[in-house]
């Protein structure tokens, strides 16, 4: 099932920020195959009819990003006949337990004190580094390419609200396809365009308990310089994006050439 264009939203009523991979042009000009790859929110809370688009689409593996604590909240539900795949990106990151998105949206008034004058951006800029230098986020995004490179397709990932943490690991993907950065940044961009209305109810209810809906926006939106906080993070602690690729996570220029060849057309 082919997109319309490169990022256009896949729009299931219970499965929000869903798009397709493919589409976007490599810097030789080839381009990232369709069907092949796919991202998004946390699969729990799907309905049937939904489940039944992924299975349509013959997804064969759901690489989960989550935390251990966010899986036993709300597990994955079952896709018939895709593998499910745990890797841990924040495992016993600080952060990850004040990121929990259930419990931002319980305590409004809290959140909101903890979270303004410009405490909600620092907090984010922390976790885009951290997604880059915990030893578990290595760990995970190591295995992230060793699964994408080995798994039957198509391939799902997922984290939570499908922006962070999945969005780190698309742009790893897509700078190992030779996409250039700007679109790369375009692609995660579209996360406000295709999440943050899902959030319209919840910014209400937050804002009617008492909190203050522009602090969560930062939280639960995405920005051009949360991503480049992990790109100057890798320049900073590794020296360049081919020395985190390839001592960080394995991917040294073989394993490149092998996933450009599979995945580009």
């Amino acid at each position: 099932m082919a997109q319309s264009a490169p990022g256009a939203p896949i729009d299931l009523p219970t499965l929000a920020n869903l798009r397709d991979l493919g589409g976007w042009t490599a810097a030789d000009g080839a381009v990232v195959a369709s069907g092949r790859l796919y991202r998004s929110t946390k699969l729990a809370g799907i309905d049937e009819a939904d489940t039944e688009q992924l299975v349509d689409r013959q997804v064969q593996t759901v690489i989960d990003l989550r935390t251990k604590l966010e899986r036993d909240a709300e597990p994955d539900p079952a896709v018939p006949g895709a593998t499910n795949v745990f890797l841990d990106v924040l495992e016993g990151s600080e952060m990850a337990a004040s990121a929990d998105l259930r419990e931002l949206l319980k305590h409004p008034r809290e959140v909101t004190t903890a979270l303004s004058d410009g405490k909600a951006v620092e907090f984010m800029s922390v976790a885009y580094r951290e997604i880059v230098v915990l030893p578990s986020a290595l760990t995970a995004y190591r295995s992230f390419f060793d699964v994408i490179e080995q798994a039957v397709e198509p391939v799902l990932f997922h984290c939570t609200t499908g922006k962070d943490r999945t969005g780190w690991g698309a742009a790893l993907i897509f700078t190992v396809l030779g996409v250039p950065r700007e679109q790369i940044v375009q692609e995660y961009l579209l996360t406000n365009e295709q999440l943050l209305p899902r959030f319209k109810k919840s910014f209400e209810a937050f804002e009617l308990a008492g909190g203050d809906p522009d602090v969560l926006r930062p939280v639960l939106g995405v920005d051009r310089a949360y991503l480049q906080n992990s790109f100057d993070t890798v320049d900073k602690e590794f020296g360049s994006m081919d020395r985190y690729l390839a001592d960080g996570l394995g991917m040294n220029p073989e394993r490149q050439q092998a996933l450009r060849a599979n995945y580009l057309s």
